[in-house]
């Protein structure tokens, strides 16, 4: 399952997202789970359940047809364009840990893309963001309040730690492909160089064992021409 999924014949960046997407199932289901258990909010869960099945999909699609870049765009855009933005209004605003969600789509965004899809999620981070927070502000009565400060703090606590182990774990994961990466390239530069050396090994050795019997030859031709000119 783990070659399957993880696989050297499977492109980095595929890899990649793949670890991201089940990190990303495992902490919305998370995510889930809490408001549902503990918050009590179920408002929050629609959004929620939305990426989870984006992201499930997603996953189906990369194991299956092996394809990453239309899947990365529209995961991107779900979480924020819509699930980030949702969760945040849904679940107290600025007085819970919504806020620390907005940290994890810029790690994705500059973990996945490069070029110009980069700087075109970087403003879409950008404009969303700012809308978001620009909103709760000119219309705080839009942010559903959690019930009481205990749940403000389990929010917020729940929020840090999954979003730091989630992060912390995708850098982990890239380090450790790049890693493998580069001691495949180093086995291989060391087999090359000794491939090369065995060569001109050969070639020095072929070349004094035939010139010895060509000097021979060319000698007794030489001594055959001075007794016999003609």
């Amino acid at each position: 399952m783990k070659n399957v999924m993880f696989g050297r014949d499977i492109e980095l960046r595929e890899r990649l997202f793949r670890m991201i997407l089940l990190v990303g199932l495992i902490v919305s289901g998370s995510a889930i789970f809490e408001c549902l258990f503990f918050m009590k909010n179920p408002k929050s869960v629609y959004f929620l359940y939305f990426a989870f099945i984006v992201m499930a999909i997603s996953f189906y699609i990369t194991l299956k047809y092996r394809k990453c870049d239309i899947p990365a765009i529209i995961v991107g855009i779900v979480l924020i364009a819509i699930a980030f933005p949702w969760v945040f209004f849904m679940c107290g605003g600025t007085d819970s840990g919504a806020m620390v969600w907005f940290s994890l789509e810029l790690v994705y965004v500059f973990v996945m893309f490069s070029g110009k899809k980069l700087a075109f999620f970087i403003v879409l981070c950008a404009i969303m963001d700012c809308g978001t927070f620009g909103l709760a502000y000119c219309h705080p009565e839009w942010i559903i309040p959690l019930e009481n400060t205990k749940m403000v703090y389990m929010d917020a606590l729940f929020s840090v730690l999954a979003v730091g182990i989630a992060t912390g774990g995708i850098l982990k994961y890239q380090i450790k492909i790049f890693g493998q990466e580069r001691a495949v390239v180093v086995s291989q530069k060391d087999e090359i160089e000794k491939m090369s050396d065995s060569k001109n090994a050969f070639f020095a050795n072929m070349s004094h064992e035939i010139r010895t019997p060509i000097n021979t030859i060319v000698g007794l031709n030489e001594m055959i021409l001075r007794k016999n000119p003609e």
